[in-house]
């Protein structure tokens, strides 16, 4: 009877930290995401500085993707795990582009289409889909071919590119209402009932 609510102990707490940590993690992007966005537009119509609105527009788009994969059901999954490594391979060939290193487009073009693939796999066997699934796997197919036509720099790089950016901004409109809904709905399905984490964790029956 003692280990038994020991671990239902165990259980509450780490329900109550993985809670408060989603509950922290929402609310700075809700409140990041709008600032970092408005803070580019801002920069880049006032001419400010284009390369401060590449970077905080970019900024804005890394914390959105960090936040929809933390609660996202490809997380979990074996291509998730597959997918860190598709990622790695991605940076390191920015990084060596950056480095102007040889084979610097072989690895992001090989990253970049192993995303695609991976994603495309996670989105067929997918049995519930939404709006924001069929947005997030043509945002991810079109940055993946636009990224291709300016690393090879063939023609309607540009076009594309734009393309590419207003889809993703797009995405993250579409994704922010939603998390915004949930948050005043208080029906964030990525949480877990406080009240029976400790007998679910470990499976007990009541």
């Amino acid at each position: 009877m003692n280990i038994r609510y020991f671990f239902e102990k165990m259980g509450d707490a780490y329900y109550l930290s993985k809670r408060n940590n989603n509950i922290t993690m929402r609310k700075f992007f809700l409140v990041a995401t709008p600032i970092l966005f408005f803070a580019a537009l801002i920069c880049r119509f006032l001419l400010i500085g284009l390369f401060i609105a590449d970077i905080l527009l970019n900024a804005c788009f890394l914390l959105s993707f960090f936040y929809m994969y933390s609660i996202g059901t490809i997380k979990n999954s074996v291509l998730g795990r597959l997918s860190y490594i598709a990622i790695s391979i991605f940076i390191i060939g920015l990084f060596f582009k950056l480095q102007h290193w040889p084979y610097s487009g072989i690895l992001i073009l090989f990253g970049l289409t192993a995303i695609t693939v991976m994603y495309t796999i996670h989105f067929i066997i997918k049995r519930k889909k939404k709006l924001l699934d069929w947005i997030k796997v043509f945002a991810v197919f079109i940055k993946a071919v636009a990224s291709m036509f300016w690393i090879l720099h063939w023609s309607y790089r540009e076009e594309l590119s734009i393309a590419s950016t207003i889809v993703l901004i797009a995405l993250i409109a579409v994704f922010y209402i939603r998390v915004m809904k949930n948050d005043l709905n208080k029906d964030d399905e990525q949480e877990h009932s406080i009240a029976n984490s400790g007998n679910d964790i470990f499976n007990y029956k009541s």
